[in-house]
């Protein structure tokens, strides 16, 4: 697993080395053109590694030391600098980056990944995150609340492989869009050979329809609520411990359209 771990690493830094070098992909990661040109003490490199250092005490402290331990006990950065550098990088660098590293780890792991009965358990759910109230977050991500006040947040979609303890996939979307239609735009993020485990906000028949049907079939399990349809809703007033049923999008559906679970 060391080793496993070592040329994890090492294919990252030949990435984000290989995008430095090459500007046209470089800008497919940074807001302009003219972002990272000049010769800063942030340079690109130094700004993606402390990002990816997970700050969590007060700037000033996380720069000093990022300097002094991994750079030059010469060289700091004001904490307004930072945040100019911060601001020129695009999420999308980010999104990449982890489906990299989630990709190495699948395929530098091989046998080592925990599977149960064969299978890579990937857990799926959403939650909120308050956000701050700035005029262009709140234009983007909206607001929720009541008719006191009105919060801005977001919505957080997350798939985690509980056994191996990585996240997949996550993303951050405007309040207003729902669960289920985020979901069912990323399917293909579900890794092959997994079984995605949904808890009951997220049964319906256009998503198992794409998790089954959508190039590859995907597995599942989903939680359903006691009223989510009538077949649901006869099985949990019987006395019947399991039972296999068809789902189709209407009685008109043919048999290729139908589900089986």
């Amino acid at each position: 697993m060391v080793e496993s771990n070592i040329k994890i690493i090492q294919t990252l830094k030949e990435f984000l080395n290989m995008i430095s070098n090459d500007l046209d992909l470089k800008n497919c990661f940074i807001e302009k053109p003219t972002d990272f040109v000049r010769e800063r003490v942030l340079t690109y490199e130094r700004t993606i590694f402390l990002l990816i250092n997970m700050l969590k005490r007060s700037i000033s402290i996380e720069l000093e030391e990022f300097f002094q331990t991994c750079i030059s006990k010469t060289m700091s950065c004001t904490k307004s600098a930072f945040t100019l550098q911060r601001k020129k990088l695009k999420p999308k660098f980010f999104q990449v980056w982890n489906d990299l590293l989630v990709l190495c780890f699948y395929d530098l792991y091989g046998n080592a990944v925990k599977k149960w009965n064969g299978f890579i358990l990937i857990a799926v759910d959403g939650s909120t995150l308050n956000l701050m109230n700035k005029e262009a977050v709140i234009a983007h991500f909206g607001t929720h609340g009541n008719h006191f006040a009105q919060v801005p947040m977001a919505g957080v979609l997350k798939f985690y492989d509980v056994l191996n303890k990585i996240t997949v996939f996550s993303k951050i979307y405007p309040i207003t869009r729902g669960e289920k239609t985020i979901m069912a735009e990323n399917v293909e993020k579900i890794p092959e050979n997994s079984l995605s485990l949904y808890d009951r906000g997220f049964p319906s028949f256009s998503l198992m329809y794409l998790l089954i049907k959508k190039e590859r079939t995907r597995h599942f399990v989903m939680r359903c609520k006691e009223n989510c349809n009538k077949e649901i809703s006869d099985f949990v007033k019987s006395k019947t411990k399991d039972l296999i049923i068809e789902l189709g999008p209407n009685d008109r559906a043919s048999q290729n359209e139908r589900i089986w679970f």
